[in-house]
This record gives structure tokens, C-alpha cells and sequence, in this order.
């Protein structure tokens, strides 16, 4: 009986010892990407770093759950300071990738989506969902794409280059038929600091497709993206689920980071 009450501890202590170690390297990471770039008070991430690396050597040293605990919160108390600390730049943001985002029509079995697509390559490649140019079932694929790019009021063709197989990776990318060049968005961010639970990030797209106010009327009107900021509330591997809004017609919308890249694509 001793010796299972004894393991007991010892697995419940471990378990508080890792989940303790996991907040300390959300912060840190938190950290470093005002260090490196992200706008907020370097001097202030430097103080705070200072702090996490004292807590942690106290964290090695705790032989106590009530010490882990407080360690715990006090590593709170920081988490809540660098959500003050980190800001998000909506508009800086918008202005360096909106240019690069369309609203995207696809003909699929005989009518007519909207969706959203963005480009990353001068040269007119697209990225876009899987389910804005084949149809749920997987059997109908789009026969005729058409975009508009933020500030035009010109539809341009375009045609599918490649659909994701993934089941976890609803995306397709498609090619303009005029060579370009096209806007694109500053970047991809794949780093595990630019979209931890709790951060900041922006939704450019086209929710409800053309039904939200554009410039001007019928099917000539000038596109105008709409800007959406947002909330990391939940990742796992290969999802990150975000509190914000969309509608249909954002399928395919880039989500950005503090960093002004994109961290994901808006599926449903």
C-alpha cells in the first residue's frame, strides 16, 4: 500500500512538472517572437525572459506541489502581461496582403460558389480550398474559375493546378491564365510562436462572396476584402481553431500572424 500510494505521487507530481514545463514554453516562445520581430517593448520581453528563466531553474529546484503551484501562477501573471505587451498591426497587416486576395467564382456540377483565394507567387498562383473547386462528394470539379483581386473590378480566368488528397488539408491551387505579375502575401509562417493558444491573428477574405457591400454595381463592381481580427482558441496538430468571423464565401481566406504572414487558411 505504501509503495503504490508512493508511485501515485510521484505520477501525479510528474504530471504537474510537465504541465508547469509547457506553460513556461508557450511564454518563452511568446518571448523570443517580440524579440525577433514582433511589434511590442523589447526591453520589457527581456525583463520577462529574465523572470522565466528564474522560474524555471525554481521549477528544477521544487520538491513541493504547493511550490509548482505558485510557480505556475506566477508564470500566469507573465502570460498575462505579454498578451498586453504584443499588438497586433491590423492595418499594416491588411495593407501588405489584402492586394494579393480575390474573391474566386467557381462553376461546380452546373452552379455557381464563391470563396476566397490569395496569391503566392508573382507569376498568378493561387491558393484557394479544396471544397471551393470540387464538390463535397469528390465526383463534380470545377469546369470554369474566375477572380477578382481586392481594388479591381476585372474578372480574369484562371484554371485548377492541383487538389490536396490530404483529408486534413482542404486546398487546391489554381494558375491565372494572363502570366501576371499579381500582388502577393508577404509570406508563410510555419513557427509554433506565431499561432499559440491566445494569439492574435487577422482573417482577410470575402464572407458571403459578393452579397457584402463591394464599390459599385452589378457584376463589374470594384472587390473589397473585408478585415476581420481574431483569436488562436484551441491547436492541435493540424488545426487551429480560431474565434473570429466568417461566413460563407471566407472559405479560403488567409489567416495572419502578428508577423504579417500566414499561419493558416480559413476552411470552415
Amino acid at each position: 500500500g505504501l509503495a503504490a500510494a508512493y508511485w501515485i505521487g510521484q505520477r501525479a507530481a510528474s504530471q504537474q512538472i510537465a504541465r508547469v514545463t509547457q506553460q513556461l514554453q508557450e511564454s518563452e516562445a511568446r518571448i523570443r517572437a517580440i524579440q525577433v520581430g514582433i511589434p511590442g517593448d523589447t526591453a520589457l520581453a527581456n525583463e520577462l525572459q529574465r523572470r522565466m528563466t528564474s522560474l524555471r531553474t525554481r521549477l528544477g529546484a521544487a520538491s513541493r506541489d504547493a511550490e509548482r503551484d505558485r510557480i505556475s501562477a506566477e508564470i500566469g501573471v507573465i502570460q498575462g502581461e505579454l498578451a498586453a505587451l504584443t499588438r497586433l498591426d491590423l492595418g499594416s497587416i491588411n495593407s501588405r496582403n489584402a492586394p494579393a486576395v480575390a474573391i474566386l467564382v467557381s462553376m461546380i456540377g452546373g452552379t455557381s460558389f464563391a470563396g476566397t483565394a490569395f496569391a503566392i507567387t508573382r507569376q498568378g498562383v493561387l491558393l484557394t480550398n479544396r471544397h471551393n473547386v470540387r464538390s463535397t462528394n469528390g465526383r463534380d470539379t470545377t469546369t470554369k474559375m474566375v477572380v477578382k483581386f481586392r481594388d479591381s473590378n476585372k474578372w480574369l480566368r484562371a484554371r485548377l493546378v492541383r487538389i490536396s488528397e490530404d483529408s486534413d488539408a482542404d486546398l487546391a491551387l489554381i494558375q491565372m491564365d494572363d502570366p501576371g505579375p499579381y500582388p502577393t502575401i508577404a509570406g508563410f509562417h510555419a513557427g509554433y510562436d506565431d499561432a499559440l493558444d491566445g494569439a492574435s491573428v487577422a482573417l482577410i477574405g470575402f464572407p458571403f462572396g459578393y452579397e457584402t457591400a463591394q464599390e459599385g454595381e452589378g457584376t463589374d463592381f470594384i472587390a473589397k476584402t473585408t478585415l476581420n481580427g481574431g483569436t488562436v482558441s484551441k491547436r492541435t496538430s493540424s488545426v487551429l481553431q480560431i474565434d473570429s468571423y466568417a461566413g460563407h464565401g471566407s472559405s479560403g481566406s488567409p489567416v495572419l500572424g502578428a508577423h504579417g504572414a500566414v499561419v493558416g487558411v480559413v476552411w470552415g
